[in-house]
């Protein structure tokens, strides 16, 4: 599906290039050599169903990352892949990135495309939830602003008159 898009952030090129050879048939894979390279990418290309970070990287580790990644695009999932995964690593995982899955390296690629596809699953879940309840909310307003016409029409009219008021205030307070 569109908009299904993976974010792979690692700053060993190597590596990089073995995922998009190994995945980028199946899956629409972009890459990244660094944690800024990837804050770059999903600021300027995203967003992205799944962001797979490396854990040790110059400049901010994968979980540093990965915590900036949640605050700039929360229903993204994400992915810590690391070599080194120790306890700490993964309560720090769980605790400021809100990671989906750690991983270990080597990652045999069927537990990868398994934790690839479940990924976008609970994106694409996120996303329909967000667009059920955007439009509960729309459809009781709806109903609300009928009722309020068909009871009280004197306050109908105050309302749509605020409603314009309030739409010209926002409009020039940008």
């Amino acid at each position: 599906m569109p908009g299904d898009r993976i974010l792979v952030v690692d700053d060993d090129l190597q590596i990089l290039s073995a995922f998009r050879r190994r995945f980028g048939a199946k899956l629409d894979v972009h890459t990244a050599g660094g944690a800024k390279e990837g804050l770059y990418a999903l600021e300027s290309k995203g967003p992205y169903a799944v962001v797979v970070s490396d854990f040790r990287m110059p400049v901010m580790n994968g979980v540093e990352f990965l915590a900036r990644v949640k605050e700039s695009s929360p229903d993204t999932v994400r992915i810590l892949l690391t070599g080194f995964a120790d306890l700490q690593t993964a309560v720090e995982a769980v605790n400021k990135g809100n990671i989906f899955r750690l991983l270990t390296k080597p990652c045999p690629s069927e537990i990868m495309i398994k934790s690839l596809a479940e990924g976008i699953r609970q994106y694409r879940l996120a996303n329909a939830e967000r667009e059920l309840l955007q439009g509960t909310l729309r459809g009781a307003i709806n109903i609300l602003t009928e009722l309020l016409a068909l009871t009280k029409p004197d306050a109908f009219g105050r309302s749509s008159r605020i409603e314009g008021l309030v739409r010209k205030i926002a409009m020039t307070m940008g």
